[in-house]
Protein backbone atom coordinates (compact mmCIF):
# COMPACT_ATOMS: atom_id res chain seq x y z
CA UNK A 1 0.00 0.00 0.00
CA UNK A 2 1.25 3.15 -0.95
CA UNK A 3 2.70 5.95 1.51
CA UNK A 4 -0.20 7.91 1.28
CA UNK A 5 -2.77 5.50 2.26
CA UNK A 6 -0.60 5.11 5.59
CA UNK A 7 -0.66 8.97 5.81
CA UNK A 8 -4.46 8.53 5.61
CA UNK A 9 -5.22 6.52 8.24
CA UNK A 10 -2.66 8.11 10.58
CA UNK A 11 -4.43 11.17 10.09
CA UNK A 12 -8.06 9.24 11.02
CA UNK A 13 -6.23 8.14 14.99
CA UNK A 14 -8.10 9.55 17.54
CA UNK A 15 -7.26 10.27 21.43
CA UNK A 16 -9.46 11.00 24.12
CA UNK A 17 -8.68 12.96 27.50
CA UNK A 18 -9.46 10.72 29.41
CA UNK A 19 -6.78 8.78 31.36
CA UNK A 20 -8.04 5.59 30.95
CA UNK A 21 -8.88 5.39 27.18
CA UNK A 22 -5.85 7.69 26.50
CA UNK A 23 -3.40 4.69 25.14
CA UNK A 24 -5.76 3.22 23.46
CA UNK A 25 -5.32 3.66 19.43
CA UNK A 26 -8.69 3.48 17.43
CA UNK A 27 -8.19 1.72 14.10
CA UNK A 28 -10.46 3.21 11.84
CA UNK A 29 -12.64 1.20 9.29
CA UNK A 30 -10.19 1.45 5.90
CA UNK A 31 -12.95 2.59 3.64
CA UNK A 32 -11.84 0.84 0.02
CA UNK A 33 -14.38 -1.00 -2.27
CA UNK A 34 -13.24 -3.95 -3.95
CA UNK A 35 -10.51 -3.50 -6.59
CA UNK A 36 -9.36 -6.16 -9.41
CA UNK A 37 -5.39 -6.95 -9.66
CA UNK A 38 -3.55 -8.21 -12.73
CA UNK A 39 -3.94 -12.10 -13.41
CA UNK A 40 -2.53 -14.12 -11.06
CA UNK A 41 -2.00 -11.62 -8.23
CA UNK A 42 -3.55 -11.80 -4.46
CA UNK A 43 -4.85 -9.39 -2.80
CA UNK A 44 -5.03 -9.73 0.59
CA UNK A 45 -7.19 -7.37 3.04
CA UNK A 46 -5.87 -7.10 6.50
CA UNK A 47 -8.20 -7.73 9.46
CA UNK A 48 -9.03 -4.62 10.97
CA UNK A 49 -10.46 -4.68 14.73
CA UNK A 50 -13.49 -3.01 15.43
CA UNK A 51 -12.64 -0.64 18.19
CA UNK A 52 -14.19 2.31 16.92
CA UNK A 53 -18.68 3.56 16.34
CA UNK A 54 -20.35 5.68 14.82
CA UNK A 55 -23.58 6.18 14.57
CA UNK A 56 -25.55 8.35 12.46
CA UNK A 57 -28.48 10.85 13.48
CA UNK A 58 -30.72 13.96 12.97
CA UNK A 59 -31.76 16.45 15.31
CA UNK A 60 -34.90 18.69 15.12
CA UNK A 61 -37.04 21.18 17.20
CA UNK A 62 -40.77 20.32 17.36
CA UNK A 63 -41.25 22.39 14.49
CA UNK A 64 -39.13 20.33 12.61
CA UNK A 65 -36.37 22.64 12.20
CA UNK A 66 -32.96 21.83 12.32
CA UNK A 67 -30.75 21.77 15.36
CA UNK A 68 -27.16 22.83 14.38
CA UNK A 69 -25.40 23.34 17.51
CA UNK A 70 -25.73 20.68 19.57
CA UNK A 71 -22.75 19.14 21.44
CA UNK A 72 -21.35 16.28 23.87
CA UNK A 73 -22.97 18.48 26.76
CA UNK A 74 -26.71 18.05 25.31
CA UNK A 75 -26.37 14.06 24.76
CA UNK A 76 -27.30 11.69 26.99
CA UNK A 77 -25.95 8.09 25.38
CA UNK A 78 -26.51 4.62 27.06
CA UNK A 79 -24.99 1.65 25.19
CA UNK A 80 -26.52 -2.00 26.07
CA UNK A 81 -27.69 -0.46 29.07
CA UNK A 82 -24.34 1.13 30.27
CA UNK A 83 -24.14 5.35 30.27
CA UNK A 84 -21.31 6.06 27.84
CA UNK A 85 -19.69 9.11 28.92
CA UNK A 86 -16.54 9.38 26.69
CA UNK A 87 -17.91 9.66 23.22
CA UNK A 88 -17.85 12.96 20.68
CA UNK A 89 -20.80 14.07 18.89
CA UNK A 90 -19.80 15.85 15.24
CA UNK A 91 -21.83 18.21 13.21
CA UNK A 92 -21.63 16.64 9.47
CA UNK A 93 -23.03 18.26 6.28
CA UNK A 94 -24.63 15.72 5.02
CA UNK A 95 -25.58 17.41 1.47
CA UNK A 96 -22.34 19.01 1.69
CA UNK A 97 -18.47 18.97 3.06
CA UNK A 98 -17.92 17.95 7.01
CA UNK A 99 -18.10 20.76 8.92
CA UNK A 100 -16.00 19.34 11.94
CA UNK A 101 -13.69 22.40 13.67
CA UNK A 102 -10.10 21.17 13.61
CA UNK A 103 -10.32 20.21 17.53
CA UNK A 104 -12.59 17.42 16.84
CA UNK A 105 -10.77 14.97 15.06
CA UNK A 106 -14.11 11.91 14.97
CA UNK A 107 -13.60 10.04 12.10
CA UNK A 108 -15.13 10.83 8.90
CA UNK A 109 -17.39 8.10 7.68
CA UNK A 110 -18.53 7.60 4.12
CA UNK A 111 -22.09 7.38 3.66
CA UNK A 112 -25.07 5.47 1.67
CA UNK A 113 -28.28 6.20 0.75
CA UNK A 114 -30.96 3.51 -0.30
CA UNK A 115 -34.30 4.62 -1.92
CA UNK A 116 -36.92 1.89 -1.65
CA UNK A 117 -40.16 2.07 -3.55
CA UNK A 118 -43.17 0.74 -1.93
CA UNK A 119 -44.43 -0.90 -5.13
CA UNK A 120 -46.83 -3.40 -3.88
CA UNK A 121 -48.82 -1.04 -1.84
CA UNK A 122 -48.84 1.92 -3.49
CA UNK A 123 -51.04 3.22 -6.78
CA UNK A 124 -49.83 5.02 -9.75
CA UNK A 125 -49.67 9.07 -8.24
CA UNK A 126 -47.76 7.68 -5.01
CA UNK A 127 -45.09 6.17 -6.70
CA UNK A 128 -45.03 8.70 -9.44
CA UNK A 129 -44.71 11.65 -6.08
CA UNK A 130 -41.78 9.41 -4.65
CA UNK A 131 -40.01 9.71 -8.05
CA UNK A 132 -39.89 13.13 -7.96
CA UNK A 133 -38.74 13.35 -4.20
CA UNK A 134 -35.91 11.21 -5.00
CA UNK A 135 -34.74 12.66 -8.21
CA UNK A 136 -34.62 15.99 -5.84
CA UNK A 137 -32.83 14.31 -3.13
CA UNK A 138 -30.17 12.73 -5.98
CA UNK A 139 -30.07 16.31 -7.85
CA UNK A 140 -29.28 18.49 -4.42
CA UNK A 141 -27.57 15.79 -2.09
CA UNK A 142 -23.51 16.04 -1.86
CA UNK A 143 -21.89 13.91 -4.80
CA UNK A 144 -19.97 11.66 -2.78
CA UNK A 145 -22.74 10.81 -1.48
CA UNK A 146 -23.40 6.94 -2.60
CA UNK A 147 -27.54 5.88 -3.45
CA UNK A 148 -29.00 2.24 -3.75
CA UNK A 149 -32.25 1.72 -5.86
CA UNK A 150 -34.69 -1.27 -4.51
CA UNK A 151 -37.91 -1.47 -5.00
CA UNK A 152 -41.12 -4.11 -3.20
CA UNK A 153 -42.79 -5.87 -6.35
CA UNK A 154 -45.86 -7.34 -5.50
CA UNK A 155 -45.68 -10.70 -6.26
CA UNK A 156 -41.94 -10.94 -6.40
CA UNK A 157 -41.07 -8.94 -3.18
CA UNK A 158 -37.66 -7.29 -2.90
CA UNK A 159 -36.03 -6.21 -5.59
CA UNK A 160 -32.45 -4.48 -5.92
CA UNK A 161 -32.74 -2.24 -9.03
CA UNK A 162 -28.82 -0.81 -8.09
CA UNK A 163 -25.86 -1.44 -6.05
CA UNK A 164 -24.95 1.84 -4.38
CA UNK A 165 -24.04 4.16 -6.91
CA UNK A 166 -22.30 8.30 -7.03
CA UNK A 167 -23.05 8.51 -10.64
CA UNK A 168 -26.15 10.50 -10.65
CA UNK A 169 -27.10 10.34 -14.16
CA UNK A 170 -27.03 6.88 -14.07
CA UNK A 171 -29.00 6.59 -11.10
CA UNK A 172 -31.83 8.93 -12.64
CA UNK A 173 -31.84 6.94 -15.63
CA UNK A 174 -32.45 3.60 -13.75
CA UNK A 175 -35.22 5.99 -11.61
CA UNK A 176 -36.75 6.45 -14.92
CA UNK A 177 -36.62 2.73 -16.82
CA UNK A 178 -36.45 0.59 -13.46
CA UNK A 179 -38.77 2.19 -11.01
CA UNK A 180 -42.75 1.60 -12.40
CA UNK A 181 -45.88 1.30 -10.40
CA UNK A 182 -48.26 -1.48 -10.86
CA UNK A 183 -51.67 -0.48 -12.48
CA UNK A 184 -53.17 -3.34 -10.56
CA UNK A 185 -51.27 -2.12 -7.02
CA UNK A 186 -53.19 0.25 -4.82
CA UNK A 187 -53.97 0.50 -0.80
CA UNK A 188 -56.78 -1.74 -0.13
CA UNK A 189 -60.17 -0.03 0.63
CA UNK A 190 -63.47 -1.99 1.19
CA UNK A 191 -65.49 0.89 0.15
CA UNK A 192 -63.68 1.11 -3.27
CA UNK A 193 -63.75 -2.58 -3.36
CA UNK A 194 -67.41 -2.61 -3.02
CA UNK A 195 -68.25 0.19 -5.46
CA UNK A 196 -65.88 -1.44 -8.32
CA UNK A 197 -67.90 -5.17 -7.26
CA UNK A 198 -71.29 -3.07 -7.87
CA UNK A 199 -70.19 -1.76 -11.28
CA UNK A 200 -68.86 -4.93 -13.07
CA UNK A 201 -71.83 -6.59 -11.66
CA UNK A 202 -74.50 -4.23 -12.63
CA UNK A 203 -75.40 -5.88 -15.96
CA UNK A 204 -76.09 -9.33 -14.27
CA UNK A 205 -79.15 -7.48 -12.64
CA UNK A 206 -79.36 -7.35 -8.68
CA UNK A 207 -77.11 -8.55 -6.20
CA UNK A 208 -77.62 -10.10 -3.38
CA UNK A 209 -76.53 -8.75 -0.31
CA UNK A 210 -74.83 -11.98 0.54
CA UNK A 211 -73.13 -12.40 -2.70
CA UNK A 212 -71.46 -8.89 -2.36
CA UNK A 213 -69.86 -9.70 1.02
CA UNK A 214 -68.37 -13.23 -0.32
CA UNK A 215 -66.56 -10.68 -3.52
CA UNK A 216 -65.37 -8.50 -0.81
CA UNK A 217 -64.00 -11.10 1.04
CA UNK A 218 -62.24 -13.00 -2.03
CA UNK A 219 -60.88 -9.51 -2.57
CA UNK A 220 -59.65 -9.03 0.59
CA UNK A 221 -58.14 -12.23 0.74
CA UNK A 222 -56.11 -12.19 -2.73
CA UNK A 223 -54.84 -8.65 -1.20
CA UNK A 224 -53.18 -10.58 1.67
CA UNK A 225 -50.32 -11.65 -0.40
CA UNK A 226 -49.18 -8.44 -1.11
CA UNK A 227 -49.07 -7.08 2.59
CA UNK A 228 -46.90 -10.42 3.24
CA UNK A 229 -44.47 -9.61 0.27
CA UNK A 230 -44.03 -5.81 1.69
CA UNK A 231 -42.79 -7.29 5.37
CA UNK A 232 -41.03 -9.96 3.76
CA UNK A 233 -38.83 -7.64 1.64
CA UNK A 234 -37.68 -5.75 4.78
CA UNK A 235 -35.95 -9.38 5.98
CA UNK A 236 -34.26 -9.51 2.82
CA UNK A 237 -33.29 -5.84 2.62
CA UNK A 238 -31.86 -6.08 6.27
CA UNK A 239 -29.36 -9.15 5.14
CA UNK A 240 -28.53 -7.35 2.16
CA UNK A 241 -27.31 -4.21 3.50
CA UNK A 242 -26.46 -5.48 6.89
CA UNK A 243 -23.01 -5.59 6.37
CA UNK A 244 -22.35 -2.45 4.72
CA UNK A 245 -19.99 -0.31 7.76
CA UNK A 246 -20.49 3.22 5.93
CA UNK A 247 -23.33 5.35 7.44
CA UNK A 248 -26.57 4.31 5.82
CA UNK A 249 -30.01 6.68 5.55
CA UNK A 250 -33.09 4.81 4.38
CA UNK A 251 -35.79 6.42 1.87
CA UNK A 252 -38.67 4.74 2.44
CA UNK A 253 -41.59 5.39 -0.36
CA UNK A 254 -45.09 4.04 0.76
CA UNK A 255 -48.70 4.51 0.94
CA UNK A 256 -48.34 1.72 4.22
CA UNK A 257 -51.11 -0.58 5.25
CA UNK A 258 -54.37 0.88 5.11
CA UNK A 259 -57.22 0.67 8.30
CA UNK A 260 -59.12 -1.61 6.48
CA UNK A 261 -56.07 -4.09 5.22
CA UNK A 262 -55.19 -4.20 8.99
CA UNK A 263 -58.34 -5.78 9.99
CA UNK A 264 -57.99 -8.60 7.23
CA UNK A 265 -56.02 -10.69 9.71
CA UNK A 266 -57.52 -11.51 13.22
CA UNK A 267 -55.64 -10.92 16.41
CA UNK A 268 -53.16 -8.18 15.27
CA UNK A 269 -50.96 -10.30 13.37
CA UNK A 270 -50.20 -7.26 11.38
CA UNK A 271 -49.23 -5.07 13.84
CA UNK A 272 -46.76 -7.44 15.37
CA UNK A 273 -45.31 -7.64 11.86
CA UNK A 274 -45.00 -3.97 11.16
CA UNK A 275 -42.72 -4.10 15.20
CA UNK A 276 -41.18 -6.86 12.94
CA UNK A 277 -40.09 -5.38 10.14
CA UNK A 278 -39.08 -2.35 12.20
CA UNK A 279 -36.94 -4.11 13.97
CA UNK A 280 -35.14 -5.32 10.66
CA UNK A 281 -34.37 -1.97 10.00
CA UNK A 282 -33.48 -0.87 12.79
CA UNK A 283 -30.91 -3.94 13.23
CA UNK A 284 -29.72 -2.31 9.47
CA UNK A 285 -27.91 0.56 11.66
CA UNK A 286 -29.52 3.02 9.24
CA UNK A 287 -31.55 5.96 10.19
CA UNK A 288 -35.23 5.96 8.65
CA UNK A 289 -36.98 8.54 6.62
CA UNK A 290 -40.58 6.94 5.91
CA UNK A 291 -42.37 9.05 3.35
CA UNK A 292 -45.74 8.79 2.71
CA UNK A 293 -46.36 11.24 -1.12
CA UNK A 294 -50.12 11.10 -1.09
CA UNK A 295 -50.91 11.13 2.58
CA UNK A 296 -51.95 14.53 3.56
CA UNK A 297 -54.91 13.68 0.99
CA UNK A 298 -56.54 11.72 3.86
CA UNK A 299 -56.98 11.40 7.49
CA UNK A 300 -55.20 8.88 9.47
CA UNK A 301 -58.59 7.41 10.83
CA UNK A 302 -59.81 6.96 6.97
CA UNK A 303 -60.32 3.88 6.30
CA UNK A 304 -58.01 3.93 3.13
CA UNK A 305 -55.36 5.67 5.21
CA UNK A 306 -52.04 3.74 5.82
CA UNK A 307 -50.82 6.80 7.58
CA UNK A 308 -51.04 4.71 11.12
CA UNK A 309 -48.77 2.10 9.82
CA UNK A 310 -46.20 4.36 8.60
CA UNK A 311 -46.18 6.36 11.68
CA UNK A 312 -45.67 3.30 13.27
CA UNK A 313 -42.84 1.44 11.77
CA UNK A 314 -41.20 4.95 11.84
CA UNK A 315 -41.55 4.82 15.82
CA UNK A 316 -40.58 1.14 16.07
CA UNK A 317 -37.49 1.77 14.16
CA UNK A 318 -36.74 5.19 15.70
CA UNK A 319 -37.14 6.87 12.27
CA UNK A 320 -38.75 9.95 10.97
CA UNK A 321 -42.64 9.67 9.22
CA UNK A 322 -43.02 12.68 6.73
CA UNK A 323 -46.07 13.11 4.20
CA UNK A 324 -47.53 15.62 1.91
CA UNK A 325 -47.46 17.38 -1.12
CA UNK A 326 -43.94 15.60 -3.28
CA UNK A 327 -42.18 18.83 -3.20
CA UNK A 328 -43.02 20.24 0.27
CA UNK A 329 -41.36 16.10 1.34
CA UNK A 330 -38.13 16.92 -0.98
CA UNK A 331 -37.65 20.33 0.89
CA UNK A 332 -38.69 18.74 4.85
CA UNK A 333 -35.71 15.80 3.73
CA UNK A 334 -33.34 18.46 2.58
CA UNK A 335 -33.74 20.50 5.80
CA UNK A 336 -33.23 17.43 7.70
CA UNK A 337 -29.97 16.96 6.40
CA UNK A 338 -28.70 19.92 8.03
CA UNK A 339 -29.29 18.29 11.26
CA UNK A 340 -26.88 15.65 10.57
CA UNK A 341 -24.48 13.97 13.24
CA UNK A 342 -22.14 11.74 13.68
CA UNK A 343 -21.89 10.18 17.41
CA UNK A 344 -18.34 8.21 17.81
CA UNK A 345 -17.57 5.86 20.69
CA UNK A 346 -15.10 3.19 21.34
CA UNK A 347 -17.06 -0.09 21.76
CA UNK A 348 -17.00 -1.83 25.23
CA UNK A 349 -14.69 -4.67 25.59
CA UNK A 350 -16.88 -6.79 27.06
CA UNK A 351 -18.92 -6.74 23.52
CA UNK A 352 -16.31 -7.02 21.56
CA UNK A 353 -17.04 -9.96 20.20
CA UNK A 354 -21.00 -9.51 20.09
CA UNK A 355 -23.05 -9.06 17.20
CA UNK A 356 -24.87 -5.93 17.54
CA UNK A 357 -25.62 -2.87 20.24
CA UNK A 358 -28.38 -1.82 21.49
CA UNK A 359 -27.60 2.11 21.75
CA UNK A 360 -30.50 4.84 23.33
CA UNK A 361 -29.34 8.23 22.68
CA UNK A 362 -31.64 11.08 24.19
CA UNK A 363 -31.78 14.86 24.21
CA UNK A 364 -30.59 16.57 27.57
CA UNK A 365 -31.81 19.89 25.96
CA UNK A 366 -36.09 20.36 25.86
CA UNK A 367 -38.01 20.19 22.98
CA UNK A 368 -35.61 18.16 20.64
CA UNK A 369 -36.19 15.37 18.77
CA UNK A 370 -33.21 12.89 17.45
CA UNK A 371 -33.67 10.59 15.14
CA UNK A 372 -30.98 7.69 14.92
CA UNK A 373 -30.47 3.77 15.02
CA UNK A 374 -31.07 2.36 18.52
CA UNK A 375 -28.96 -0.86 17.56
CA UNK A 376 -25.66 -1.32 16.10
CA UNK A 377 -24.32 -4.22 14.50
CA UNK A 378 -20.83 -5.50 14.67
CA UNK A 379 -19.05 -7.72 11.94
CA UNK A 380 -20.64 -11.33 12.06
CA UNK A 381 -17.86 -13.56 11.02
CA UNK A 382 -18.48 -16.38 8.37
CA UNK A 383 -19.05 -19.60 10.97
CA UNK A 384 -22.08 -17.33 12.29
CA UNK A 385 -23.57 -16.83 9.46
CA UNK A 386 -27.23 -18.66 8.62
CA UNK A 387 -27.59 -19.71 5.35
CA UNK A 388 -29.40 -17.02 3.92
CA UNK A 389 -26.80 -14.58 5.32
CA UNK A 390 -24.30 -16.64 3.27
CA UNK A 391 -25.87 -16.53 0.22
CA UNK A 392 -26.41 -12.93 0.51
CA UNK A 393 -22.38 -12.86 1.28
CA UNK A 394 -21.76 -14.77 -1.86
CA UNK A 395 -23.59 -11.93 -4.04
CA UNK A 396 -22.24 -9.49 -2.15
CA UNK A 397 -18.70 -10.54 -3.03
CA UNK A 398 -19.60 -11.39 -6.84
CA UNK A 399 -20.96 -7.43 -7.08
CA UNK A 400 -18.25 -5.65 -4.97
CA UNK A 401 -20.35 -4.36 -2.91
CA UNK A 402 -19.28 -6.00 0.47
CA UNK A 403 -19.13 -4.32 3.52
CA UNK A 404 -16.31 -2.47 3.89
CA UNK A 405 -13.48 -3.48 6.15
CA UNK A 406 -15.57 -6.14 8.13
CA UNK A 407 -12.66 -8.32 8.98
CA UNK A 408 -13.14 -10.43 5.92
CA UNK A 409 -9.29 -11.94 4.72
CA UNK A 410 -10.59 -11.13 0.69
CA UNK A 411 -8.67 -12.77 -2.13
CA UNK A 412 -9.01 -11.76 -5.73
CA UNK A 413 -7.96 -14.35 -8.55
CA UNK A 414 -8.44 -14.93 -12.63
CA UNK A 415 -9.39 -18.31 -14.16
CA UNK A 416 -8.79 -20.12 -17.30
CA UNK A 417 -11.50 -22.38 -18.76
CA UNK A 418 -12.36 -25.19 -20.74
CA UNK A 419 -15.73 -25.80 -22.51
CA UNK A 420 -18.52 -28.12 -21.49
CA UNK A 421 -17.18 -31.27 -21.06
CA UNK A 422 -19.10 -34.35 -20.84
CA UNK A 423 -18.36 -36.97 -18.39
CA UNK A 424 -19.84 -39.91 -17.96
CA UNK A 425 -24.12 -39.34 -17.63
CA UNK A 426 -22.87 -35.09 -16.47
CA UNK A 427 -21.62 -32.19 -18.22
CA UNK A 428 -18.90 -30.22 -16.73
CA UNK A 429 -17.15 -26.85 -16.47
CA UNK A 430 -13.57 -27.52 -15.84
CA UNK A 431 -11.61 -24.56 -14.31
CA UNK A 432 -8.20 -24.77 -14.36
CA UNK A 433 -5.24 -22.47 -13.41
CA UNK A 434 -6.76 -21.27 -10.14
CA UNK A 435 -4.34 -20.78 -7.36
CA UNK A 436 -5.06 -21.01 -3.85
CA UNK A 437 -3.93 -18.09 -1.81
CA UNK A 438 -1.37 -19.24 1.17
CA UNK A 439 -4.36 -19.05 3.54
CA UNK A 440 -6.41 -21.15 2.25
CA UNK A 441 -4.13 -24.10 0.90
CA UNK A 442 -4.52 -27.78 1.60
CA UNK A 443 -7.72 -27.45 3.63
CA UNK A 444 -11.59 -28.75 2.58
CA UNK A 445 -12.95 -25.51 1.87
CA UNK A 446 -16.98 -24.63 0.56
CA UNK A 447 -17.20 -23.91 -3.05
CA UNK A 448 -20.21 -21.80 -4.61
CA UNK A 449 -20.96 -21.69 -8.54
CA UNK A 450 -23.62 -19.04 -9.29
CA UNK A 451 -25.51 -19.38 -12.95
CA UNK A 452 -26.59 -15.67 -14.26
CA UNK A 453 -28.95 -15.20 -17.41
CA UNK A 454 -28.13 -13.00 -20.14
CA UNK A 455 -30.01 -10.18 -18.42
CA UNK A 456 -27.30 -10.29 -15.37
CA UNK A 457 -29.94 -12.35 -12.78
CA UNK A 458 -28.85 -14.85 -10.59
CA UNK A 459 -30.86 -17.98 -11.36
CA UNK A 460 -28.88 -20.92 -9.81
CA UNK A 461 -26.64 -21.38 -7.09
CA UNK A 462 -24.99 -24.51 -6.46
CA UNK A 463 -22.41 -25.54 -4.15
CA UNK A 464 -19.72 -28.25 -3.29
CA UNK A 465 -16.64 -28.91 -1.18
CA UNK A 466 -12.64 -29.02 -2.78
CA UNK A 467 -9.84 -30.00 -0.88
CA UNK A 468 -7.31 -28.14 -1.90
CA UNK A 469 -3.49 -28.25 -2.64
CA UNK A 470 -0.54 -26.36 -2.45
CA UNK A 471 -1.05 -23.94 -5.15
CA UNK A 472 -2.73 -24.16 -8.06
CA UNK A 473 -6.39 -26.03 -8.15
CA UNK A 474 -8.27 -27.49 -11.06
CA UNK A 475 -12.12 -27.52 -10.40
CA UNK A 476 -14.52 -29.53 -12.69
CA UNK A 477 -18.16 -28.12 -12.13
CA UNK A 478 -21.29 -29.75 -12.85
CA UNK A 479 -23.78 -27.52 -14.70
CA UNK A 480 -27.30 -28.21 -16.29
CA UNK A 481 -27.11 -28.82 -19.85
CA UNK A 482 -30.71 -27.11 -20.24
CA UNK A 483 -28.75 -24.49 -18.87
CA UNK A 484 -26.18 -23.93 -22.04
CA UNK A 485 -29.66 -23.30 -23.97
CA UNK A 486 -29.01 -19.59 -23.87
CA UNK A 487 -25.85 -17.82 -23.05
CA UNK A 488 -25.47 -17.47 -19.16
CA UNK A 489 -22.39 -16.65 -17.48
CA UNK A 490 -21.15 -18.86 -14.51
CA UNK A 491 -19.36 -16.97 -11.36
CA UNK A 492 -17.50 -18.50 -8.60
CA UNK A 493 -16.71 -17.89 -4.56
CA UNK A 494 -14.77 -20.14 -2.69
CA UNK A 495 -15.17 -19.42 1.09
CA UNK A 496 -13.00 -20.69 4.39
CA UNK A 497 -15.67 -20.63 6.96
CA UNK A 498 -13.63 -21.43 9.95
CA UNK A 499 -10.75 -19.31 8.91
CA UNK A 500 -13.26 -16.26 7.86
CA UNK A 501 -11.89 -15.64 4.15
CA UNK A 502 -13.62 -15.91 0.70
CA UNK A 503 -11.71 -16.16 -2.10
CA UNK A 504 -13.28 -14.42 -5.65
CA UNK A 505 -12.89 -15.79 -8.63
CA UNK A 506 -13.17 -11.93 -10.98
CA UNK A 507 -13.82 -13.43 -14.42
CA UNK A 508 -16.80 -14.91 -15.76
CA UNK A 509 -17.13 -18.29 -17.33
CA UNK A 510 -19.01 -17.91 -20.09
CA UNK A 511 -21.58 -20.41 -21.23
CA UNK A 512 -23.89 -20.45 -24.86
Amino acid sequence: MSKLFFKKICMCKLTFKSARLRHIVFKLWCLLFLFHLAPGQEMVREEVSVNWCVVPLFVIDQGENPVQDMTNADVWLRVDGQPISDFQIVKQNFTGTAAVAESQQAPVVKKVAFFIFDLALSNLKAVANAKIIARDILQKADREIQFGLVVIDPIRGLELISDPLADRKALLDLLDKKVNAKHDSAPYSRQAYMADIIEELAESGKLEENELEFFIDELGKAYIPKINNFFQAFESFYYMVMGIREKKIFYLFSEGITNDAMKLNAEGVFYKKIKETAGFLNRAGGVVFIMNPVGSQKSASDPASGEASLQMMADESGGKYVEGASRRIAEKIMNFDRAYYEIAFAAPKSRQAALQMHIKIKSKRPGLEIYSPSMLALPKPLVDKNVYEVEVFIQQCLRGTLALNSGYALYHESIRFRDILNEGRSDKVEVIGLRIPPAMRNRELDVYWLWYDSGGRAVRMFKGKVKTGNEYQKLGLPVETKATTERFELKLVILDIKGNAALICDDAIAIN
